[in-house]
């Protein structure tokens, strides 16, 4: 049997204009200044900066609007920079007037965004730069796709197959990227797919002449899956309504044998223009990050060179504190307020004295709130010496919490729950009954592992695959649930977020989509 690992998923990417104007100190200028300002991007953890375009040159003024917008590709999941100079153009050369650096993910989340221009190494301000970040029109065009199977090949002995199904299109450099990887329909040769909503762009970049290929699996396990057949079409060929496409398998045109594998027949194509993950943050919603810690004696204890919760005086970080650095640095220009909630869990508070699997850190249940980053470390550090590691390892209670959160906070706001774990939880029922009642909520939560567990119970609270059920046999509304090792990260920890937070714009709009709530309305309530 031919195995095939898991595919690896290129980050979606949302085309921004940038507007730009600015309001310059006369007494930097000339009286007859020539004004372009130039544009680059940094994508840590990269340090490079490329340059994103140049301006047209504006004479006579000190208050330029240039007309030329410059364009960038925003990633959500990534640590993106902007870097902005300034520069005033004569016969002789150029001067810089003034720069100024910026994450993308400000720039979006506000109609219009100003910040300082500065000079020189002393960084005296030199004026003001004034930003639209306008979201290109054809991102918003969003497609809907239902694919199902018709007589597909078995490859099970004592069932049928569980077949899935992957599409790629293929890059500039000639390589295929996947671009959708659906669900598993469960013993079946003609399954029917739920339907695909995505952006037009994501598919195909919007050029219906883009070559994609279909590819369809048995599913075994998480690592073990047979290809049954792919197909290779235009992006135009795909989308149209009812077209059907022979499955073959390069295994058996090798040893030419003629098996019929089955086909692929497009059951709905539907290509509309929606609201985007941006009109909504534009709209005013806040992505608020709560954070919940691992506490238990599976940590290690802190004194120990080996333990997870290790304070280095090097000033070196321990998984616990990349990963709160890496997802907090994304989500931190999206949060409104800039406060946090911080809970421990599997530990014994000592102003508690008992084990307790859902604490506020700050030792104030009322208000477990910090500020910033620098609240969350310094939290973090203090309450080491603060708690004793416990067991066993419970989730329940604090999505209970969560939950509560969700459930008080006004119309505007979604929240994020980072969960920081190094094992396996004890209460796996209670956790997945409350992950389904939750899945009506403003939520995602986010799983990382930290240190070398397996993580085998973590893995299947992520229901890419197959819709969650709680102990009823209800089914959740909608996958909120993202996990990630974090050993997979360990040498570029930065890259944990773009995999960690990859799937947050999708389920923002299928929560507001879920509800009801568009763009409009948000704007009432907030």
């Amino acid at each position: 049997m031919e195995r095939h690992p898991a595919a690896t998923h290129e980050e979606p990417s949302i085309k921004i204009w940038l507007h730009i104007a600015a309001s310059i100190d006369a007494s930097r200028l000339d009286s007859d200044p020539h004004l372009n300002c130039v544009a680059a991007l940094q994508t840590q953890p990269s340090t490079e900066w490329v340059l994103l375009g140049t301006t047209e040159i504006i004479n006579e003024t000190h208050e330029p609007k240039w007309i030329t917008p410059l364009q960038v590709d925003y990633k959500f999941g990534s640590k993106q920079f902007i870097k902005l100079e300034v520069f005033d153009n004569d016969a002789t050369g150029r001067k810089i007037i003034g720069s100024a650096e910026v994450k993308i993910g400000s720039v979006v989340k506000v109609p219009h965004f100003e910040l300082e221009l500065i000079h020189g190494p002393t960084e005296q301000p030199s004026g003001k730069l004034i930003i639209i970040g306008e979201e290109d029109i054809i991102s918003k065009q969003n497609v809907v796709l239902q694919f199902k199977g018709l007589n597909l090949e078995d490859k099970d002995t004592f069932s049928k197959s569980d077949p899935f199904f992957r599409i790629y299109r293929k890059s500039d450099t000639n390589e295929w990227i996947i671009v959708y990887e659906s669900e598993v329909i469960q013993d079946n040769l003609n399954p029917e797919w739920a339907p695909i909503l995505m952006g037009l762009s994501n598919f195909c970049r919007s050029n219906l002449e883009t070559e994609m290929k279909f590819e369809v699996y048995d599913y075994d396990d998480e690592s073990t899956r047979e290809l049954i057949g792919l197909f290779e079409a235009k992006a135009k060929h795909i989308l149209q309504p009812h077209a059907r496409f022979q499955l073959i398998n390069p295994k058996y045109i090798e040893k030419k044998k003629n098996v019929n594998v089955g086909q692929i027949e497009v059951d709905e194509v539907n290509i509309t223009e929606a609201e985007s993950f941006i009109d909504y943050i534009k709209g005013g919603i806040s992505l608020n990050l709560s954070i919940a810690i691992d506490y238990t004696s599976s940590n290690g204890l802190v004194v120990n060179d080996n333990s997870l919760h290790k304070l280095h005086e090097d000033g070196q970080k321990n998984e616990y504190e990349k990963a709160i650095i890496a997802l907090y640095d994304i989500l931190e220009p999206y949060d409104n307020d800039k406060r946090f909630p911080v809970f421990g869990f599997g530990g014994i508070p000592n102003w508690f004295g008992l084990t307790s699997h859902c604490f506020a850190i700050n030792h104030n249940e009322g208000d477990p709130y910090v500020e910033g980053l620098e609240g969350i470390l310094s939290s973090y550090h203090r309450s080491l010496s603060e708690i004793t590691l416990d067991g066993p390892t419970h989730f329940s209670d604090i999505l209970k919490r969560i939950a509560f959160l969700c459930q008080s906070d006004r119309g505007n706001v979604y929240h994020v729950l980072l969960i920081l774990t190094d094992g396996e939880i004890h209460d796996k029922k209670e956790t997945i009954d409350q992950i389904v009642a939750a899945s009506n909520l403003p939520l995602s939560i986010i799983i990382v592992g930290v240190g070398y567990d397996d993580f085998t119970n973590l893995i299947e609270l992520d229901s890419d695959r197959h819709a969650l059920k709680d102990s009823n046999g209800k089914s959740a509304l909608r996958d909120i649930v993202q996990f990630v090792p974090f050993r997979k990260f360990r040498s570029e920890p930065m890259l944990l977020a773009k995999e960690a937070l990859g799937e947050i714009p999708k389920q923002v709009l299928s929560y507001f989509k879920q509800v009801g709530i568009n763009v409009r309305q948000l704007n009432r309530q907030h």
